[in-house]
């Protein structure tokens, strides 16, 4: 057998329960709230950016959420994760389009940002106010950006619960500094929507050395919310193909997936970039009248 989570039984790779069924329909409320508010197209395509450190299981974490939208543990790899003590395999934004009930999520997988220096802090801040095309490189953040397309809904921070134990004191300067770009998104005019997703939920109950591992999964979760400044931090596995149907995680990618959206629904990300193309008109408007004022007083002469 194929463990999936050590706190909880297993269903079948095959057969949702009700308590599988009861977790999509909230999420399912989510999207419709959404989509009243925001308009049934943009619900279509909701882009989650998804960001993290290297190895912390992003590519990993959006195939886990791929099959439980889909409904089908089987479902191939769509994202090529990195094996462990090997290069990240993510080295420029990947799309990957998941269809929901009458929605869909755009999950926009990134490349690792190793630590958020100067330089990376602008690419960062580019990937959260900018549309940024699949294919674009890293180093190209900054200048890939086009005015012509809206950034992001809402974003997905990547942190692995067994390197925030072992690693406690690096890993949370990295989140700190994180949670801080989200909250001041969009030259400070947006805090960017954003939800924590702690992987690895299965690897760290297993290690636990204590005697109540769940009272340490959960000293764990509440020391990564008061870290990131989000009270919306969920402990996950990412479901593999080999993996079966485990009641905790399902609650937990659905109660993520129904905050990122709600916060989405809350927060426009695209305020920005629409004030800067409503400038450019007035800018190319007053242009253009000067231009025919001047061409209609050289006419008169």
């Amino acid at each position: 057998t194929t463990l999936t989570t050590w706190d909880s039984h297993f269903m079948s790779p095959d057969v949702p329960t009700h308590s599988f069924t009861r977790d999509r329909e909230h999420l399912t409320k989510s999207c419709r709230e959404f989509s009243a508010a925001r308009g049934i197209y943009t619900l279509q395509n909701l882009r989650v950016l998804v960001v993290g450190q290297q190895h912390m299981g992003k590519s990993s974490l959006v195939n886990g959420i791929a099959r439980w939208l889909r409904k089908d543990m089987r479902l191939d790899d769509q994202m090529a994760p990195a094996p462990a003590g090997h290069a990240a395999k993510t080295a420029e934004i990947k799309f990957l389009k998941v269809p929901f009930d009458d929605y869909a999520f755009t999950f926009v997988d990134t490349p690792h940002f190793a630590n958020i220096t100067e330089e990376n802090e602008q690419r960062f801040q580019a990937l959260l106010s900018r549309g940024i095309a699949e294919g674009t490189r890293s180093k190209d953040f900054s200048t890939a950006g086009s005015l012509l397309s809206d950034p992001p809904h809402a974003a997905i921070l990547v942190v692995d619960l067994v390197q925030w134990r072992d690693q406690r004191k690096e890993v949370e300067k990295y989140l700190r500094r994180v949670a801080d770009e989200f909250h001041k998104a969009s030259a400070g005019t947006v805090s960017f929507p954003y939800v924590v997703a702690a992987t690895h939920r299965d690897d760290f109950l297993r290690d636990c050395q204590g005697e109540r591992p769940m009272l340490e999964l959960e000293k764990a979760v509440t020391s990564l919310k008061e870290c990131t400044l989000t009270e919306s931090v969920f402990a996950v596995t990412s479901y593999k193909s080999s993996s079966k149907w485990s009641p905790k995680v399902n609650e937990q990618i659905a109660l993520l997936l129904s905050s990122l959206v709600t916060f989405a629904k809350n927060q426009d990300t695209a305020v920005y970039v629409r004030g800067e193309r409503q400038q450019r008109v007035y800018v190319v408007v007053a242009v253009c009248a000067l231009f025919l004022a001047f061409v209609g007083a050289c006419s008169r002469n």
